[in-house]
């Protein structure tokens, strides 16, 4: 039995239309979600916005460009990858 979990939950709005990319059974829908927390500083309070760059694959990719759009609430459950790259400088 393995004990690492790996579940990672965003509730927030759409920032952009979902982009649909791919082909085939590669096909996968790109989200910029953007989620907001507030904190206070002396008298006035604070709106902190972060944005996450989400890809979901599979049968639902093609169902979600239909029907969210740009503002959309959206919760997504899934788990969390990154990519490593290394950038040229010339």
């Amino acid at each position: 039995m393995n004990p690492s979990v790996n579940v990672v939950t965003i509730l927030g709005r759409l920032g952009s239309d979902p982009q649909l990319k791919g082909s085939g059974d590669s096909r996968f829908v790109v989200l910029n979600v953007a989620t907001s927390s507030s904190r206070l500083v002396g008298r006035d309070w604070v709106e902190d916005t972060e944005w996450h760059t989400v890809k979901v694959w599979g049968d639902s990719a093609p169902k979600l460009c239909q029907k969210a759009k740009k503002g959309t609430m959206v919760h997504i459950i899934g788990k969390l990858t990154s990519n490593m790259y290394q950038e040229k400088r010339y």
